[in-house]
């Protein structure tokens, strides 16, 4: 069954750790993004090569040793992020609350998360399609790869304390 999120923005986001019965809602989200919105950018077949990797039972074991969060209103959860040192590795909102502040909550928490830690400078790879939201949180594009799976992809950074 699928569950119906609140879009509205001026709502609270709850942010908590992500846990193991969260998979599957956590697996549907990503793979929504990547064929409803990456599917502007990049192929059907480099979707089809990234989706295996997002499956329930690898989401588990991808999060198992690292910060991974989830994030939503009212107890349905809307987005999901995960710190790996300093690199986040998985930001992902359901498209259907895109631009309701989720993503921004999560990146929020992530960083000062890494900040928690004494780490003060962010990377990640973002997808041509994430880019420009990224950038306006003030990381830089500092390298563009094309990732074996995925195709192209930007190495953005960003220095969050001083």
């Amino acid at each position: 069954m699928k569950q119906q999120i609140d879009p509205d923005p001026r709502k609270a986001v709850a942010i908590r750790n992500f846990e193991p019965g969260d998979a599957a809602r956590v697996s549907e989200i990503i793979c929504r993004c990547l064929r409803e919105v990456n599917s502007k950018d990049y192929s059907h077949e480099q979707i089809d090569r990234m989706i295996p990797g997002f499956a329930a039972d690898r989401i588990v074991e991808r999060f198992a040793d690292f910060d991974a969060v989830v994030a939503g209103h009212g107890g349905v959860i809307a987005g999901v992020g995960l710190l790996d040192g300093n690199e986040i590795r998985t930001m992902f909102v359901d498209p259907t609350v895109h631009a309701s502040g989720i993503g921004t909550a999560i990146m929020n928490h992530l960083e000062s998360l890494a900040l928690s830690k004494g780490i003060n400078e962010i990377v990640m790879f973002s997808s041509i399609t994430a880019r420009i939201f990224y950038e306006k949180r003030g990381y830089r594009v500092t390298a563009e790869t094309d990732h074996p799976i995925g195709g192209k992809m930007f190495r953005v950074e960003k220095v969050i304390a001083s």
